[in-house]
């Protein structure tokens, strides 16, 4: 499920014509973590999640992680499905917390700034 995650997520670089460099700056997020994640070094974070739903709010958060719908958020869709998304993403990462999950501090002050 990750990697198909990670092409979406490549599909929103291209379509937003971005290099991995300005997509990590544009998300607040070193460079060299986003492309490791990216390209499976290393397992994708919920803090990267988390920053590409903050950073492009038009960016659909059910067609990023589930592949329902289309890239965009309909126009005038109200925004209470994604706001229940990115909750319940909330959810997860607490999840993973109780389960042990070590994360980075910086990816907990992201994480927090939603």
């Amino acid at each position: 499920m990750e990697d198909i995650v990670i092409q979406r997520i490549a599909q929103v670089l291209e379509d937003k014509k971005l290099s991995i460099n300005q997509f990590s700056k544009e998300i607040g997020m070193e460079q060299t973590t986003v492309n490791r994640q990216l390209n499976g070094q290393r397992g994708l974070s919920l803090a990267v999640v988390y920053a590409i739903l903050h950073k492009y709010p038009e960016i659909s958060a059910e067609w990023l992680m589930r592949g329902n719908g289309t890239m965009y958020a309909q126009p005038g869709m109200d925004n209470g499905e994604l706001v229940a998304l990115r909750s319940e993403l909330h959810g997860v990462y607490k999840a993973l917390e109780l389960l042990g999950v070590n994360l980075q501090p910086q990816q907990l002050k992201k994480i927090s700034a939603l």
